[in-house]
């Protein structure tokens, strides 16, 4: 499929991996392998994910400029129908880490749609009240 092409940006490449389709065509049982340097660094999820499911990844993790990656996850309240995922979307943002034993994918930080988390011992501040970027 076009939308799930192998992706490469420096050292770093994602590819996709699917299993089967549905009888609608929607992926099941898929996840995004990170290689770093050729080597397998790891997933973004620990397990197969499928379409409408809770925390399933919702378009393929894109390459940032500063190598990492990011990941977006539906969420879905349990009274959702399955077409509709009410809850904010999960954005995990990824780093390859290189150790002796060979890169290892490790989350950086995840955050929600719509939503900023404040800092723990105070109050939020307007500076503290954006989200990062990259």
């Amino acid at each position: 499929m076009d939308y799930w092409q192998s992706q490469r940006l420096g050292d770093v490449a994602v590819v996709m991996a699917i299993i089967a389709h549905d009888g609608m065509c929607r992926p099941l049982g898929y996840n995004a392998f990170v290689f770093s340097g050729g080597r397998f660094a790891g997933t973004v999820s620990p397990v197969p994910m499928s379409s409408r499911d809770d925390g399933a990844l919702s378009r393929p993790p894109a390459l940032l400029a500063s190598g990492r990656l990011e990941g977006s996850f539906v969420r879905y309240a349990p009274s959702d129908p399955l077409c509709c995922p009410s809850r904010p979307a999960v954005s995990v943002v990824y780093r390859v880490e290189q150790t002796e034993a060979g890169p290892l994918l490790q989350v950086e930080r995840p955050s929600v749609s719509g939503m900023v988390l404040p800092r723990t011992g105070g109050g939020v501040t307007s500076e503290e009240n954006t989200a990062p970027s990259d």
